[in-house]
């Protein structure tokens, strides 16, 4: 198998719990990719336990696993499961789940990623789906994006999801677009004023030479005098 499509070693710092969860994701995601996951529960143990990095490793030979269970690989599994995940509070992963609203600046597909990241750990089950879009519907601040999913409760999640992308999406793009329009206008006033000033200059000066013309036409330039001869 090609070394570019496997998975680097689990990493033993941090939040390893969750550093568990995303590498158990990414290795079964690379079982079907490499197809092993159609080969049998030994070349799968193995697989894993190649992959799975040094510290792994130790942690597996500290397991006390049955003989005719060595080979299974959801025992496997399990083992690791139990080691590196801590036992759920469910009450408290749901509480956290409910409380989740958007933040400011927060983008929306960011908010509905962290949501459905927690509806994970809480076992929801069927209601799953609906939950999901029943706090996207609560916890968004967008007062559009809300009223709209609630006017559509048969929508699906996923509709759900991309009707509340497309409002957030047209809404930016209509902001844009005002922004612009406030600057075409405001150039377009600045040059209407300064042909309007061009205009009275215009006729400003316009007057004064008819004025000149006609004291110079009806005064003698020697004396001074109206009309003189």
């Amino acid at each position: 198998m090609a070394d570019s499509r496997e998975i680097s070693p689990i990493r033993m710092d941090g939040n390893v719990a969750e550093n568990w969860r995303i590498w158990r994701s990414r290795f079964e995601n690379y079982l079907k990719a490499t197809e092993i996951k159609k080969k049998t529960a030994e070349v799968q143990c193995a697989q894993l336990l190649h992959l799975i990095g040094k510290e792994g490793f130790k942690i597996y030979k500290t397991f006390d696993i049955k003989e005719d269970e060595k080979d299974t690989f959801e025992v496997l599994l399990n083992k690791f499961d139990a080691h590196f995940l801590p036992k759920e509070n469910l009450t408290y992963e749901r509480y956290l789940f409910i409380m989740k609203r958007q933040q400011e600046g927060q983008i929306l597909e960011d908010y509905i990623t962290e949501l459905v990241d927690q509806a994970q750990k809480c076992k929801l089950g069927d209601l799953h789906d609906g939950l999901i879009k029943c706090m996207i519907i609560c916890g968004v601040r967008n007062e559009a994006i809300r009223e709209k999913l609630l006017r559509n409760d048969s929508l699906t999640l996923e509709e759900a999801k991309e009707q509340a992308k497309i409002i957030e999406k047209s809404q930016e793009q209509s902001k844009q677009m005002g922004s612009t329009g406030e600057g075409a206008t405001t150039v377009n006033t600045i040059k209407y004023n300064k042909n309007r000033i061009g205009n009275n200059r215009y006729k400003k000066t316009g007057r004064d030479v008819h004025n000149n013309a006609c004291n110079f036409i009806n005064n003698c330039t020697k004396c001074g005098k109206s009309q003189c001869k």
